[in-house]
């Protein structure tokens, strides 16, 4: 037990540490390479269980609907367009990327759709364990992608503006 209490701490400081030093996303990937340097050295695994799960699924829920306006809303129809060209792109080199993980470099079809999804990184490892697939896979493909989105979409932007 008290392991368990030490990674849960060691999460909570490298979350707010990295979230402090004004890192990307750094109370989510602070916790999680906290975690991860504790969990490689531990004994035992640390099990989250469903119940608490589903009530982070709800908190995630509800911080997402929060995010919902009025004004967003009446956006919609201005947005329409761009945003299903903006799908059919990300769904069509998804898909590429789905081919190439599981033909070329034979990942599991699940491990290749959860790695290749650009969806959150928190949902699908969540997720990754539900349909039997590698969570670590999918984590660490996740985190190469937000990791390159950290470092490209700046320099980008200060390219293009």
């Amino acid at each position: 037990m008290a392991e368990k209490i030490n990674i849960l701490l060691v999460a909570v400081i490298t979350g707010v540490v990295f979230n402090y030093i004004g890192v990307p996303a750094g109370g989510m990937i602070g916790a999680m390479l906290g975690t991860a340097a504790i969990q490689i050295r531990s004994t035992s695994k640390l099990v989250i269980p469903i119940k608490i799960r589903r009530l982070v699924r709800i908190s995630m829920g509800t911080f997402i609907g929060l995010g919902i306006t009025a004004q967003g809303i009446a956006q919609v129809r201005n947005l329409l367009l761009p945003a299903v060209i903006s799908l059919v792109g990300i769904i069509s080199i998804s898909l590429l990327t789905v081919l190439i993980l599981y033909k070329i470099f034979k990942f599991p079809l699940a491990e290749s759709l959860l790695s290749s999804i650009p969806a959150g990184l928190s949902e699908l490892s969540m997720n990754a364990e539900e349909i039997e697939a590698d969570p670590v896979v999918v984590t660490t493909m996740h985190i190469f992608r937000l990791f390159g989105i950290f470092i490209t979409i700046p320099i980008l932007i200060k390219i293009l503006h």
